[in-house]
């Protein structure tokens, strides 16, 4: 069960850096130096969600730094979502795999019922291990 546990962390961890880091790579990289327009012999410095607005003035200098940092502050939080929505998914994944397991090991062990000392019989064991497996899979 600890090693399905290690596996989601480090599944969760893997996840968050590369969301993370392509995040940085898409707004710090790609966008400033690779999709600026010329119009009308004007450069249009893009946004990172480019949207419409009648209000032309984040082209401005100061305007357009502050809309830019809002944006990428927004993405961060679109990927912080993301990467903690599949770490809960690899955690609860991994988990199951863990509990499921336990019981396989139970049913190893079933005849010797040696990790079962609480109950002697064996129709008590097989009883053990249908309740342990119903609860996991609900």
């Amino acid at each position: 069960m600890l090693k399905y546990a290690a596996i989601g962390r480090n599944l969760t961890i893997i996840g968050a850096s590369f969301m993370y880091t392509a995040g940085i790579i898409y707004y710090m990289i790609l966008i400033p130096f690779f999709s600026e327009h010329k119009v009308n012999n004007q450069t249009v410095r893009p946004l990172v969600y480019p949207v419409y607005s009648e209000f032309r003035q984040s082209q401005i200098s100061p305007i357009y730094e502050i809309v830019y940092v809002a944006h990428c502050m927004c993405g961060y939080t679109i990927y912080s979502v993301t990467a903690g929505a599949c770490g809960l998914a690899a955690l609860f994944t991994t988990h199951a795999c863990g509990q499921i397991q336990m019981i396989v090991s139970r049913l190893e062990d079933l005849l010797d019922g040696e990790r079962f000392k609480q109950s002697p019989k064996i129709h008590q064991r097989i009883a053990a291990i249908v309740k342990d497996h119903v609860r996991v899979v609900r």
